[in-house]
């Protein structure tokens, strides 16, 4: 079996995620927050967002959400890899 590098497989679930959540600000910011709040509850079927969903963020927490997501996403890819990795190692 071939195996998946680590590193690239976490910066790509990292880089994918901070996209989505980038595409989220840019929504959250174009949009009233009405129109924001009925996007994301048609989104995700109906789940009522509007209590979880923050409108007014600074620069400050829109640049900390970025780094977080990106590091715990990359966390995520990189654990999907190495768990592959290790189980298909065994099987040979």
């Amino acid at each position: 079996m071939n195996r998946i590098h680590i590193k690239s497989l976490g910066f790509a679930f990292g880089l994918t995620a901070w996209l989505i959540y980038s595409t989220c600000i840019i929504v959250m910011q174009m949009a009233s927050a009405e129109l924001a709040f009925d996007f994301f509850n048609h989104f995700f079927h109906g789940f009522q967002a509007g209590s979880l969903i923050h409108s007014h963020l600074s620069a400050g927490e829109i640049v900390c959400g970025m780094v977080q997501t990106f590091i715990f996403f990359w966390l995520v890819g990189a654990s999907i890899a190495a768990i592959y990795n290790t189980v298909t190692r065994t099987k040979q």
